[in-house]
């Protein structure tokens, strides 16, 4: 099943490389998604968190995507979220910013692991949302990236697992 998914996802990305373009297939329980505003979809996607969200992603630097998180936040949803340690420590990341918001920012250990190039989210242990982008500002507004929404259990909680696996190796982002 993971091959005919992915073998899917290459060929309808091949197809639709410039456009935006969403095809479900229901049978999957999988949307795949590309174009130019990969954050929008995650945000649209994130909209609807009541409990929990579970953050992966390289870096965090657009305000669209630290104000739904912000508002999440503030709506009593738990939003935890793993950047890689660079790049959460670079000038134009939003991350202290989310820490100082009561967001629990955790830090990958990029020098001793390598970087972290894992990009997904977990919507309430029930959706995940995975694909090219990170939350930056290039994803938001120029970069042309997919986008996979995935609703099938197994696949879910295959990335609840991950996430819990990488924050293990994780720390706290200090913001002393």
């Amino acid at each position: 099943m993971r091959w005919s998914i992915w073998g899917c996802v290459l060929l309808i990305a091949a197809e639709a490389l410039l456009s935006f373009r969403s095809v479900s297939m229901a049978a999957d329980n999988t949307s795949f998604i590309t174009g130019r505003d990969a954050v929008e979809v995650w945000r649209g996607e994130i909209a609807g968190a009541k409990d929990s969200l579970l953050i992966v992603t390289l870096k965090l630097t657009t305000h669209k995507a630290l104000k739904p998180l912000l508002e999440a936040h503030q709506g009593g949803v738990k939003v935890r979220l793993l950047l890689d340690g660079k790049e959460a420590a670079a000038p134009k990341s939003l991350a202290r910013k989310a820490r100082k918001a009561g967001i629990e920012v955790l830090v990958w250990p990029t020098d001793s692991l390598g970087e972290l190039h894992a990009k997904f989210t977990v919507i309430d242990a029930r959706e995940l949302v995975a694909g090219s982008f990170n939350l930056s500002a290039a994803a938001a507004k120029s970069n042309t990236e997919c986008v996979v929404i995935v609703t099938e259990p197994s696949a879910v909680e295959s990335a609840v697992k991950s996430f819990y696996s990488l924050t293990a190796q994780a720390k706290p982002l200090n913001v002393e």
